[in-house]
């Protein structure tokens, strides 16, 4: 927001001391009432309402020297504004508070940036954490089965291949029947320190 300022340039141009005085006296009284015009607004109060942090509303003076000479009529000025939530202003230390605002953003964005790849890490590891699981069943799903076909293969060499030779024999048949081998190969389970 803007402050009024014609009272001040009014004082600029005063032909005499009374009517300066008298100029400034209403240019500090226009300032004040500018602040107790932007406190009543509660623009904090209103933008805290949606969510969003704002410690105070900034009042632009356009001039310096109508700052300066707001001040220099009432020293408490600052304090009064400061009270109301108002941070009065002029264009250099406007630069400053938009400087200062610009890495505030910054920072809480960076923040913002660390805390949402945090939550992404945490996701990523329970997803990651329940695919080990799955593919290790899967392992012990093919060491069984490997126990199984090991077994059946030690079954048909040791039992039921020899009957079938002696039935080949007594019914004059031959050839020989052909088995897979057993697997040796081990299936490996992913460790958790891998």
């Amino acid at each position: 927001m803007w402050a009024p300022i014609e009272s001040y340039l009014d004082a600029l141009q005063a032909n005499d001391q009374a009517q300066r005085d008298a100029a400034l006296t209403d240019h500090l009284k226009k300032v004040r009432n500018h602040i107790d015009l932007l406190s009543k607004k509660d623009y904090a109060g209103k933008l805290s309402a949606l969510g969003q942090v704002v410690d105070g509303v900034v009042l632009f003076i356009p001039v310096e020297g109508a700052l300066s000479m707001a001040l220099e009529r009432d020293p408490q000025l600052l304090e009064y504004a400061f009270s109301k939530t108002i941070i009065l202003t002029f264009p250099t230390s406007l630069l400053a508070i938009l400087k200062g605002l610009a890495m505030t953003i910054q920072q809480a964005e960076i923040a913002k940036n660390i805390d949402e790849i945090q939550a992404q890490a945490v996701e990523l590891h329970k997803r990651f954490s329940t695919f080990i699981d799955k593919f290790n069943d899967i392992g012990n799903n093919l060491t069984r089965l490997n126990k199984s076909f090991n077994a059946a293969v030690g079954s048909a060499q040791s039992r039921l291949l020899p009957q079938g030779r002696r039935f080949a024999e007594l019914a004059g048949q031959g050839g020989e029947i052909d088995l897979s081998d057993p697997i040796d190969e081990v299936v490996r389970e992913i460790q958790a320190g891998e």
